[in-house]
């Protein structure tokens, strides 16, 4: 998975022909329409040349687009660390300093942590997290402050604790101290943490289940089915964290039909949440989707409710 970290724009630029570089088709003869003899039109027919190939350039990309973002997202998450400034400038002046111990109040943190606190579990692991880059550019590898962190992150995990799970799943699939790094591990970490509570193990869900929809790939109907549930259900998270990447991932299977029902006026309305929400790029796809002729159906009238009189006042 090369370029996992590249920018949307570029991203898009991947998956996607651009319309003034490409030339125009030669007009093909009109085939006859085989569901003519049942007098129902095709709806396929309809649908402008340019639109009906960019959809089929975006579900070809949708494992690639999928695998980016799982990448791209699971580093965002690994570096939203809260730590106290105390313990940053400790780790800080360990590496960078004159050769010395950690400080007390750390060695404190990692004795209440090997003693069986969660709390103190969760807050080692961080710790050592955010050590990871101080100890790369003095030893040239960040391998110690890695397994420390996965260390304090299993202890908390196998006593319940979410972000413990949620950071075991994220150091598996991203290789970071541990020795077997396997998708499938970091599944099991995020599932578990889902079920403890962890929503953004929910997008990670999503995301890794996208990228696992390569051509030849097992059960792709079932993947694209989690990944729905799980785009469906952040798109309407408070945290716009969330609800962007969500909202824009669950517009490209929108669009595509995969996983779910084709549904145009929805991705839009998708993409211009996620565009608010800090996606870039956005705003660029939909003025060329516009452009190609896409159409915003209007959603069908609702049903008229009766509404019952209001009840008389007791005399």
């Amino acid at each position: 998975m090369n370029g996992l970290h590249a920018a949307l724009p570029a991203l898009l630029l991947t998956l996607q022909i651009s319309l003034a570089a490409a030339a125009p088709e030669p007009a093909k003869k009109p085939q006859p329409d085989k569901t003519a003899a049942s007098g129902k039109a095709s709806k396929k027919s309809s649908e402008p040349a340019r639109l009906a190939k960019r959809r089929e350039e975006l579900a070809a990309g949708l494992s690639q687009l999928g695998a980016q973002w799982a990448q791209r997202q699971a580093w965002v998450f690994h570096d939203d660390l809260d730590i106290p400034r105390f313990l940053l400038d400790s780790v800080t002046e360990y590496y960078t300093g004159p050769p010395s111990s950690l400080s007390a109040a750390f060695t404190d943190l990692c004795r209440a942590a090997d003693n069986g606190s969660v709390q103190d579990q969760v807050m080692a692991g961080r710790t050592w997290d955010a050590a990871r880059n101080w100890e790369k550019d003095v030893n040239g590898t960040s391998a110690g402050a890695e397994f420390k962190a996965t260390h304090y992150y299993a202890l908390a995990a196998m006593q319940g604790n979410a972000e413990g799970m949620f950071r075991m799943g994220l150091h598996h699939q991203m290789n970071l101290g541990v020795t077997d790094s396997k998708v499938g591990t970091a599944l099991k970490w995020y599932s578990k943490a889902y079920k403890a509570g962890e929503r953004k193990a929910q997008l990670m869900i999503g995301m890794i289940g996208l990228a696992m929809t390569y051509p030849g790939a097992k059960k792709i109907d079932e993947r694209y089915g989690i990944s729905v549930f799980a785009f469906e259900q952040l798109s309407k998270d408070p945290d716009r964290g969330l609800r962007g990447p969500a909202s824009y991932l669950l517009a490209m299977l929108k669009l595509t039909g995969k996983g779910t029902a084709r549904d145009d006026a929805r991705a839009v309305e998708l993409l211009r949440r996620a565009g608010a929400d800090g996606v870039t790029g956005v705003h660029e796809f939909l003025a060329e989707l516009h452009a190609m002729g896409l159409k915003e159906a209007a959603p069908p009238p609702m049903p008229a409710v009766a509404v019952p009189p209001p009840a008389e006042s007791p005399k």
